[in-house]
């Protein structure tokens, strides 16, 4: 019997041993996963669900930001319309290429009111009645120098800065920290400053303020530095009259008699009908004793006697030295006739009357002469001694 038992013992561990042997080439060759392995389609499921609520949700922010972004670019037209509506009074000093730039801000200003379309359904802003008159006043703003952008990105404190220093006036705008974002000034559109070239002068100018420089220098008895003056002018200004008139008068002066000649012939060929060049001239020709000359030139013209008595005066004196005494008398009445206080000249005429041998009327014109307070002592003297022989 033991040995049975233990027989049976025997095959009962074999047969324990096949079947753990058969279960192990079971899990070998995969029979036994579908038991073993029961949760694999449920968790397959739930992944695929994650997956799909993480891409669902992924489109869902990208269409969030896109419609956050187009709401704000519609409250930036906003404050477009918002900083029009305010009066502003900008005074900005342009250039040529900041014309240029705002003519384009202004046709981009109402562009950038429409907003940007949305991809789940395209959005554009239609502006109303009131949007629109905005919007001209927005252009009108442009063409005041402000450029008004919907970009705030492209907003720098400096550009702030530069639109709050150009507001000069109490009732100008004042942008808020919202509307600044809108208001900038890019590096384009800086306003370059204008200086201002100083304008240049004349030749009447010039020589005028030559010919003062030099009479303050004669005053100052600086001669040689007042001829460097009046020769500069003379030589650089061909209309130079009275820096040509004074420089004539002062090479007379020192007896320069030809230099002086060779600047009037170069002056009067600039400007032959200036009187007080005539009037040089026919003094040349008398002091370089050619009285003829100087009266065939006065006999040219008729300068009215109120600027130019001087003139009468060297006609008289020429043509009562070239012995034209009548000429000489003529024109001393009518200097007279002008003026009759002055006792010089009815010392002129009582001499052409008494060359001619008038000497009733010479003794007469003496006569007025001594009466006369506008008299040289010299002269006031010859009338008493004419008269005495007369």
């Amino acid at each position: 019997m033991s040995i049975v038992n233990d027989m049976l013992n025997d095959l009962e561990k074999r047969r324990g041993e096949q079947a753990k042997s058969a279960v192990n080439i079971d899990w070998m060759v995969g029979e036994k996963q579908a038991t073993k392995n029961r949760y694999f389609k449920p968790l397959l499921w739930l992944a695929s669900g994650l997956v799909f609520l993480a891409i669902a949700t992924g489109v869902w922010r990208n269409i969030n930001a896109v419609n956050t972004e187009a709401v704000e670019h519609l409250s930036n037209a906003g404050n477009i319309i918002k900083a029009a509506d305010s009066p502003m009074t900008v005074q900005l000093a342009e250039t040529s290429e900041s014309n240029e730039e705002r003519a384009l801000a202004e046709s981009e200003v109402a562009k950038s009111i429409v907003a940007k379309p949305i991809v789940a359904k395209p959005i554009v802003a239609k502006p109303t009645v009131s949007e629109s008159s905005a919007i001209v006043k927005a252009s009108v703003l442009a063409s005041e120098g402000v450029t008004l952008t919907n970009r705030p990105a492209q907003v720098t404190a400096d550009s702030v800065a530069a639109v709050d220093e150009k507001i000069s006036q109490p009732n100008s705008l004042r942008p808020t920290e919202k509307s600044r974002s809108v208001a900038t000034m890019t590096s384009q559109n800086k306003v370059a400053k204008i200086v201002r070239a100083p304008t240049p002068r004349s030749f009447e100018q010039r020589d005028r303020s030559a010919f003062k420089k030099a009479e303050e220098l004669i005053r100052d008895k600086q001669l040689a530095a007042a001829e460097q003056v009046l020769v500069n002018e003379t030589t650089s200004n061909p209309q130079a009259v009275r820096s040509g008139t004074a420089l004539s008068s002062l090479l007379m002066a020192q007896r320069r008699f030809e230099e002086a000649q060779e600047l009037l012939v170069y002056l009067l060929r600039e400007n032959p009908d200036s009187i007080e060049l005539i009037k040089t001239q026919a003094r040349l020709f008398l002091v370089t004793i050619k009285p003829r000359k100087a009266m065939d030139l006065l006999m040219k013209f008729s300068p009215p006697m109120s600027a130019h008595s001087d003139y009468y005066e060297l006609l008289g004196l020429s043509a009562r030295q070239e012995q034209q005494y009548e000429l000489s008398v003529q024109a001393y009445k009518g200097l007279l006739r002008y003026n009759a206080s002055r006792g010089d000249w009815w010392v002129g005429m009582a001499i052409a009357l008494d060359m001619q041998g008038e000497i009733k009327a010479a003794r007469s014109a003496y006569r007025s002469a001594l009466r006369s307070k506008k008299i040289a002592p010299t002269l006031r003297d010859y009338a008493q001694q004419r008269l005495s022989a007369l």
